[in-house]
């Protein structure tokens, strides 16, 4: 079960907050050099073509050459967009190049210093081409085991009996909806993915493989309730029962789509998917060629045949740099203590069977850009909304439990170490878990920790392919895995709104995601064009209720107070504001 916080939620506190922090805003706005910086267009076709990439990356009409990266949002599934669109336009741009020239002026100047602009042009990148770009005709049985899957298998295999990694999608469609052309469009997906047909017999997964196979039924159905007033309850309790049951690992595809007739044109969907064979990107790549296929059935369109090649995509998550790397992990990680204040405090491990019931508390926060601005406020001071978000969560934690050496686990994309130049739209697990450690140093000031968190998240981009087991290894702490209490996540997708503009017959609407980690805690900011929506999951069974419901109060302090926004404070400072 699911227990949404009851405390007074702080999107509905904002008439509430201190004129203190108002004033502070409004005098940081007030001062800011650019405030009035005036739009300027791209000055040549360089410069056009990587406004062209941003603006759809970013879902924005228009994009000055002097805006920067970070300020829009930019992040490591961002740049994989962009750098997977400018090599359709001829551009070689490495995710290094957009971090360090962050404007299109800056990275187009680069380019042509560099002759990154090759000339190249892809004569069309519409749907069509862009399936077929990618068939191949070759398909291989047995797969290497990515970093995340092994971990996902590993735990599983420690919890048989709890629902862990069980992804679930819920959403409502209006209009009418045929579900003989969704089950047509269905069966065309999982044709043309070979990443969501994956299996993982014990015999392979005991060798760190898996294979893809066929399917011998379709994984969709559809019900209907007894009346409209009943069906927000069946809604639920069939979503509760999806979740339970679970999925069979050797049996493809693991995934499954359940929809119900709630009403008059209304319907809902429940997609329920092992984690196993689809990360976050990969579910929202699934989720726009399936309604992009259901669009084209509808009008009377064909479809390509052809599948999706999966072999091109996974290879290169074993060929890090080691030494390089290694060098990397002993600096990065040297001298910490598995044992510190935060590992003894805050969860607490159980040492028994863990049921498949647990009580998990859920709180969550919406930070309105209006209120909020995140976004401004990162342009300004040169950071990334990701190191101020993972700042905020650091001093919560050093707040709560007086820890300044901090290890928590940050999910990274994973395609940027993979080969070829469509990874943005490879379907399967890519992700990986790194450990990220931040020390706070109390005669820093708050923006020195922002720039801290935002270099070595950075750093991080390049090694993000290594795995936990190769950490431990080089960094001589082999409990590490057991150490990350903690999961911090950013994510910046497209959002179910793109979904909606592909020429739909119904419309989508009231998206929810629920998924069940290990990690006793798991922090997740939710970047969209108008606000950050943070949410805090929990694991009641692995830690302190009491220092949780501590470390959420704190969080939300930061914001509350503008704390956030004292850059040029001390952190001794800073932290005492906090407490009182």
């Amino acid at each position: 079960m699911t227990i949404t916080d009851n405390s007074p939620n702080l999107n509905d506190r904002i008439d509430e907050l201190s004129d203190k922090r108002k004033r502070l805003l409004a005098q940081l706005i007030g001062n800011s050099d650019d405030s009035g910086r005036v739009y300027e267009s791209p000055k040549n076709e360089l410069e056009k073509k990587l406004a062209t990439i941003w603006q759809k990356t970013f879902n924005k009409a228009l994009i000055g050459r002097h805006e920067n990266y970070f300020a829009l949002g930019g992040d490591s599934l961002s740049s994989i967009r962009i750098t997977a669109q400018a090599s359709l336009l001829g551009m070689n741009i490495k995710m290094q190049d957009l971090i360090k020239h962050p404007t299109i002026a800056q990275l187009a100047e680069y380019l042509d210093e560099t002759g990154g602009d090759t000339q190249l042009t892809i004569a069309s990148t519409d749907k069509e081409s862009r399936w077929t770009y990618l068939f191949s005709d070759k398909e291989q049985s047995r797969y290497p085991l990515t970093p995340i899957q092994f971990g996902i298998l590993y735990h599983c295999k420690m919890e048989p009996k709890s629902p862990l990694y069980i992804s679930q999608l819920q959403c409502e469609f209006t209009g009418e909806f045929d579900t003989k052309i969704f089950h047509s469009a269905l069966l065309c997906v999982i044709q043309r993915f070979p990443g969501v047909r994956a299996a993982f017999p014990p015999e392979l997964v005991a060798e760190q493989s898996f294979t893809i196979s066929g399917i011998d039924t379709l994984p969709a159905g559809v019900y209907e309730v007894d009346n409209e007033e009943n069906s927000l309850a069946d809604v639920a309790e069939l979503a509760q029962l999806e979740r339970e049951k679970g999925f069979d690992l050797e049996n493809p595809p693991l995934m499954r789509f359940k929809i119900l007739n709630i009403g008059s044109s209304r319907f809902s969907c429940i997609w329920t998917l092992h984690h196993l064979i689809l990360d976050g990107w990969s579910q929202e790549i699934v989720l726009e060629e399936l309604f992009a296929a259901y669009s084209r059935l509808s009008q009377g369109q064909d479809l390509p045949a052809k599948a999706v090649t999966y072999a091109q995509w996974n290879t290169s998550f074993h060929q890090a740099l080691a030494p390089k790397a290694a060098a990397y992990w002993q600096a990065h990680l040297a001298g910490y203590n598995l044992q510190n204040d935060y590992a003894l405090l805050l969860p607490k491990r159980s040492t028994g069977a863990l049921s498949n019931i647990e009580q998990n508390d859920e709180f969550s926060l919406e930070l309105n850009f209006t209120d909020f601005p995140i976004l401004w406020f990162s342009e300004q001071q040169g950071i990334t909304p990701c190191a101020v978000m993972l700042s905020a969560l650091f001093l919560a934690l050093f707040k709560t439990v007086q820890c300044k050496d901090s290890l928590i686990g940050t999910i990274l994309s994973g395609r940027n170490c993979m080969d070829g130049e469509r990874v943005d739209e490879a379907v399967g697990n890519f992700i990986n878990c790194l450990p990220f450690r931040c020390k706070i140093e109390e005669t820093n000031s708050l923006l020195e920790l922002y720039l801290s968190c935002k270099e070595d998240f950075l750093n991080l981009m390049e090694y993000e392919g290594n795995s936990i087991r190769q950490i431990q290894e080089w960094s001589g702490l082999p409990g590490l895995s057991e150490s990350l209490n903690t999961l911090f996540v950013y994510e910046n997708f497209k959002g179910v709104h793109e979904l909606n503009q592909v020429g739909l017959p119904i419309s989508i609407e009231n998206v929810q995601f629920n998924i069940m980690e290990h990690y006793p805690i798991v922090v997740t900011a939710l970047q969209s064009t108008e606000s950050m929506r943070v949410v805090m999951r929990v694991r009641n069974s692995l830690v302190r209720t009491e220092k949780v419901k501590q470390l959420w109060s704190n969080f939300c302090r930061v914001f509350e107070t503008g704390l956030w926004l004292k850059h040029d404070q001390s952190m001794n400072t800073v932290l005492f504001e906090l407490g009182n």
